[in-house]
């Protein structure tokens, strides 16, 4: 999982570090890539319906909030841990489980990651943008450690992220 930054670069999360580099590395160093797009529609309607505006400041914002957290650690417990918080606090909502008391966190809001792994700095940078509510930010479902690289793709981000497809 990667951030694209601009100007053919981008960020990811690999072990030992977040680490800004060229999209042609990227390229290089894997075997098959899945490109998604935010938002998932390739228009803005989907979420920003008149605000092309809003579209550019929140891919802004995601831009920086990856630029800040270039050089922390990489957080391995934390990619071991994913599957199964995201079979608890993903796949668990897409099977219909919606007591209240299992969707929310007590400890309110999630606080920035000081390490991250892979698809963690990919929802982090979306949690700072102005597209998630209040409500939304509290919720099990959107926290940032709760992702696979493969939940990510296939299970998207609400209507945020969806497959575009393989390269």
């Amino acid at each position: 999982c990667a951030i694209y930054v601009g100007e053919g670069f981008i960020i990811d999360a690999v072990p030992l570090r977040v680490r800004k580099i060229k999209l042609e590395q990227l390229l290089e160093e894997y075997s098959y890539i899945v490109v998604t797009r935010f938002p998932f529609s390739a228009t803005l309607d989907s979420i920003f319906p008149d605000d092309e505006k809003q579209y550019t400041e929140n891919q802004s914002k995601m831009a920086k909030f990856a630029e800040e957290q270039v050089g922390k650690c990489y957080d391995l417990c934390g990619a071991k841990n994913s599957v199964k918080k995201e079979e608890e606090n993903v796949i668990a909502c897409h099977l219909g489980n919606t007591d209240p008391s299992y969707i929310f966190y007590n400890k309110g809001k999630q606080e920035i990651p000081s390490k991250f792994f892979c698809s963690q700095l990919v929802m982090e940078c979306i949690r700072h943008t102005d597209v998630l509510t209040e409500e939304q930010l509290m919720q099990k479902y959107f926290h940032s450690d709760s992702r696979t690289p493969t939940g990510l793709a296939k299970y998207g981000y609400v209507n945020l992220i969806g497959l575009i497809g393989y390269m």
